[in-house]
C-alpha cells in the first residue's frame, strides 16, 4: 500500500483538506486529546468515554498512541457514535500498512510530527541546562519520573 508523505512544505495543503474534512462532518463537538501518558489515562479513548460523548462527535487525538484503544475507536466510528477522526498517535507507530484506519472514510491519518525544533533552540536549552549544573541550580523541562511525565 501507498501512502503520501508530507513535507512541511506541503502541510497547508494538508491542513485546508483536514479543515474541509472537519466541516463536512457537520460536527458541533470536537474532543481534542492532549494530556500526559500515565497509567491513569492509558486506554483512555475507549468505549466507556466514547460513548459519554454526544453522537456524532469528533475526535482529535494528538496526545499518546497508548491512549487509545484503536479497535472500540474504530467501533464507534462505524457505529456513528463518532461523525469522524484526525489522529496523529496510535498504540503502534508507525502505524501498520494494512491497519483499517488508513482507509477508513471518517479518518484522518497525520504525520507523527507534533512539532519540530530549530537545532539553535536545542542547542540554547542545553547550553543553559550545562550551566544550571555547574551552578547547581534546577534543570528545565525536567520528566518527574514519580507523575510519569
Amino acid at each position: 500500500m501507498e501512502f503520501t508523505r508530507y513535507s512541511w512544505g506541503s502541510l497547508r495543503s494538508l491542513f485546508t483538506g483536514i479543515r474541509l474534512f472537519l466541516l463536512s462532518l457537520d460536527l458541533h463537538i470536537m474532543f481534542f486529546l492532549l494530556i500526559q501518558l500515565t497509567e491513569q489515562t492509558r486506554g483512555i479513548i475507549a468505549s466507556p468515554l466514547l460513548n459519554k460523548l454526544p453522537q456524532g462527535a469528533a475526535l482529535i487525538n494528538c496526545g499518546r498512541g497508548a491512549h487509545m484503544i484503536n479497535h472500540e475507536v474504530m467501533a464507534a466510528l462505524d457505529s456513528g457514535q463518532l461523525g469522524g477522526a484526525l489522529i496523529d498517535v496510535f498504540p503502534v507507530e508507525p502505524l501498520p500498512d494494512n491497519d483499517p484506519m488508513w482507509m477508513h472514510p471518517k479518518v484522518i491519518v497525520t504525520p507523527h510530527m507534533a512539532s519540530s525544533a530549530q537545532a539553535s533552540v536545542i542547542v540554547a536549552q542545553l547550553i543553559d541546562n550545562i550551566a544550571r549544573v555547574e551552578q547547581h541550580r534546577p534543570l528545565r523541562n525536567q520528566v518527574d519520573k514519580h507523575h510519569g511525565y
